[in-house]
């Protein structure tokens, strides 16, 4: 059975290009020059899994990088809360092999941003 793509055509072109062009040694530090001074962070994914997300317009893709090595469960949960209130979203860490960078642990991140917040509006 053939596995359904999880990028469209054009943001598959890019990413192809990209991680074909691009020495691993400058994504790396690329990321973690986007990570900055903090130990995890939650940044959006540059090459979203975009055919999934089509068929879901509030849901939005990121990764949780962390420098510090793997996190937990608990952790995980706690970084995305704290970065979107109330937000319904799911996680999940890809085996090394589906790793475009597996030498900086991250997971996937997937919110769904219409949320209600404090003031009963929706978030975007």
């Amino acid at each position: 059975m053939k596995r359904e793509e999880i990028r469209t055509p054009f943001v598959k072109h890019l990413y192809f290009w990209y991680t074909k062009i691009v020495p691993k040694k400058i994504i790396y530090r690329q990321i973690k020059f986007r990570i900055g001074k903090s130990q995890v962070k939650l940044l959006k994914n540059d090459f979203p899994y975009n055919r999934i997300l089509q068929k879901l317009p509030n849901v939005r893709h990121y990764c949780l990088w962390s420098k510090i090595g793997p996190l937990d469960a608990t952790r995980v949960d706690a970084e995305i809360s704290r970065k979107f209130p109330g937000a319904k979203y799911f996680w999940y860490e890809n085996i090394n092999k589906n790793k475009t960078l597996p030498e900086l642990w991250h997971v996937h991140v997937f919110v769904n941003l219409d949320f209600p917040r404090d003031n009963g509006h929706v978030g975007r």
